[in-house]
Parts: structure tokens; sequence; C-alpha cells
């Protein structure tokens, strides 16, 4: 799931979920998002009023969800967002202190996995994965989708690459015709 745009339902404490059953709780919907995502929330609304939890939709202004919704100011989120597949992108979607953690999602152990992954040289690959485990584990967020892309390239160009972190930002070496120009380790 990391590294695509990732559509998902935010919901505060999702490890204490238990107590929003027999539940009301708050959705806040930009005006100018509700068209597009109506059918959606209905569906939302409907499955968990089947479980006992009760959603009330308040329709906003957009600079004012805008302004709740990077405050923290929600009892569920309905929205995207997208991770790039990095240390960096990790840090502030996951940490108590990232700057994209608008659920304000908050674990210790997460900051002291990502703490560790970020000064290891060793094994940085299981590093890493020991901090997805711990979030996934968390089930701080549910993840509706997450799309796939697809590139087309005509075969004129050479020496392409597409990083999962940004799809472009290689194309500075992209070359037309002949032989690919030699690149660093690493890349």
């Amino acid at each position: 799931m990391i590294g695509h745009q990732l559509f998902g339902v935010f919901v505060r404490l999702a490890r204490n979920a238990h107590r929003f059953v027999h539940a009301e709780l708050r959705l806040a919907v930009a005006q100018t998002r509700e068209k597009i995502m109506g059918r959606q929330v209905q569906k939302m609304q409907e499955q968990l009023r089947q479980v006992g939890v009760r959603i009330e939709l308040e329709r906003l202004e957009g600079a004012v969800w805008n302004e709740r919704r990077n405050a923290g100011q929600f009892d569920i989120d309905f929205s995207a967002t997208s991770q790039d597949p990095s240390p960096t992108g990790l840090s502030q979607g996951w940490s108590c202190q990232g700057g994209t953690n608008v659920a304000r999602y908050c674990d210790a152990a997460v900051d002291s996995l990502l703490d560790a992954a970020t000064r290891t040289t060793d094994r940085a690959g299981q590093a890493w994965h020991a901090v997805l485990r711990r979030i996934e584990a968390d089930a701080p967020a549910v993840f509706m989708y997450a799309p796939s892309y697809l590139y087309a390239i005509h075969r004129r160009f050479t020496n392409v690459r597409i990083r999962p972190e940004s799809s472009w930002l290689a194309l500075r070496e992209w070359t037309v015709g002949g032989p690919p120009p030699r690149r660093p380790a690493g890349y």
C-alpha cells in the first residue's frame, strides 16, 4: 500500500474500536466533495449502522473542513492521502510528530522503530519492515484501495526508470535513441 494513493477511512483510536459500538460519530464532508463522495458515504453509513455505529454527516465549507481536518478535529475522516515509499513518507504519516498525521496517530514503539530504521545501515530493509508490521498490527486506518499505475513509454526513449516515490523524478536521465548513459550505483 505504501507508495500509492491511499483512500482511507481514518478512525481515531482504531485499536479501541469496540468503544464506538452504539456510538454516534461525526463525519465532516466538504460541500464541494459531497457529490463525488455521496454514494460512498451512504454505503459506509449503512454498513456501520449494521454493527451499531451511527454516522452523522456534517456538511462544511471547504476551508472550514480543511482547517478542522488539519487540526485533527474529527471522529472519522473519509479522504485520500498520498504517501511516498520512503523513510520521510513513513515518518511524516505515522510518527507522533508527523506533519501529515492528521489523525494524530501516536505510538512510541513506532517512533522508536522509525528512529532505529533511520539510523541503521545494516539490515535496513528488515528495520523498515518492522515499522510497517507494527503500524499494520495497530490498525490506525482502514484503507479502501490502493490504485496501481501503468506507464506507457515509447521505445525510442532509453535509460527510462520509473521511481516509486515520484514517477518523474528520473526524467532528466531519459534519452532519445542511442545507448543509455551510465548512471551511479544505487539508482
